[in-house]
């Protein structure tokens, strides 16, 4: 059957009259075309991009290339693939310093002229690969190179010539504090690596470990002649009048209840005190002064002392020896 021009001319206006009117124009048509087309460039702009972490002190800093100019992609924020694990060990202590996640640098006290053996453990992910990394001091700027670090020094290792292989990698740096390290002076152990990429060279700085020198001066001999009295007191009141070793060390009262097991770190904790420790065979039978009278017997005597009036704050007595070596603590003196 043929329709002629009129019919159909006359059948489209029917249909015409019955349609509802336009949802969207000629002009809102074009519109959503050049929104379609801005959304598939910036795509292409966020696939060009790189990310590197960008943390300063104890988590990491960036390490980029010069830029050329033009503008960068914006992107939302990406995970970023971590870097190596770290246990660092400083004359028998040790901490870890994980890729990611909580954790930081532990706080040694040391002092001028004191040598440290330092052993750093570095756990290297499979991916990316750890294709250089530098170990060293800096004194409190991490400025980190393509080239290798910028203000490490000394660096006292390096891995440069191949890339980490995934697993364990040990390190063991020797390194004397300086002979001006007095009260308020850090030095801060550090390490600088790169990763392997889309991006060469991409990689970070992070502290490992901070290194201080305590407040004030350690021990005047005015100061080491009452400590030793008064501990040897308190021992012949617990009922062993020469206690095996007593040692003292200056360190402030938060580090010596947080890692003696005092009890909960108190306000004052910046307060310096000495913590001296004995160790003999305590009891509480017959005792004539606390922490032993009418306590179990006890191995480990502990005793905190005002630093500035040598008066006793704390004492407590249990059978379990220091948690960490005093070293670790602040500098330490033998009164036995």
């Amino acid at each position: 059957m043929t329709i002629d021009e009129r019919e159909l001319r006359s059948r489209l206006e029917e249909t015409a009259a019955q349609a509802e009117a336009p949802r969207f124009t000629a002009d809102d048509l074009a519109a959503r075309v050049r929104r379609i087309r801005r959304r598939r460039r910036s795509r292409a702009l966020i696939g060009a991009g790189v990310l590197v972490p960008a943390v300063v002190a104890a988590i990491a800093i960036p390490l980029l290339g010069g830029g050329s100019g033009e503008p960068a992609g914006i992107s939302s924020p990406e995970v970023v693939p971590p870097g190596p694990s770290y246990t660092v060990t400083v004359n028998g202590q040790s901490s870890v310093v994980p890729a990611i996640g909580p954790g930081g640098p532990t706080e040694y006290y040391v002092t001028p002229n004191e040598k440290l053996t330092i052993t750093v453990n570095v756990t290297a992910p499979a991916r990316p690969l750890t294709t250089a990394l530098w170990l060293g001091i800096t004194d409190g700027v991490l400025a980190p190179r393509l080239d290798g670090p910028a203000d490490m020094n000394p660096i006292l290792a390096t891995s440069t010539h191949a890339p980490l292989r995934p697993g364990r990698h040990r390190f063991v740096l020797h390194w004397s504090v300086p002979a001006q390290f007095g009260p308020g002076a850090s030095r801060q152990l550090a390490v600088e690596y790169l990763l392997s990429g889309p991006e060469p060279g991409a990689g970070a700085e992070r502290i490992l470990a901070q290194f201080v020198a305590p407040p004030g001066p350690a021990f005047s001999a005015a100061a080491v002649g009452r400590l030793r009295a008064a501990v040897l007191q308190e021992a012949d009141g617990c009922n062993d009048p020469r206690p095996a070793w007593i040692m003292a060390v200056r360190t402030t009262l938060g580090r010596a209840t947080a890692e003696m097991g005092g009890g909960p770190v108190p306000d004052n904790a910046s307060q310096v005190v000495y913590l001296l420790v004995m160790k003999g065979d305590f009891t509480g039978a017959h005792a004539t002064m606390p922490p032993c009278a009418g306590a179990a017997a006890g191995r480990y005597l502990y005793t905190v002392v005002d630093a500035a009036t040598l008066g006793r704050m704390s004492e407590w007595l249990t059978n379990r020896p220091p948690a960490v070596r005093l070293q670790a603590l602040g500098p330490t003196r033998n009164l036995t």
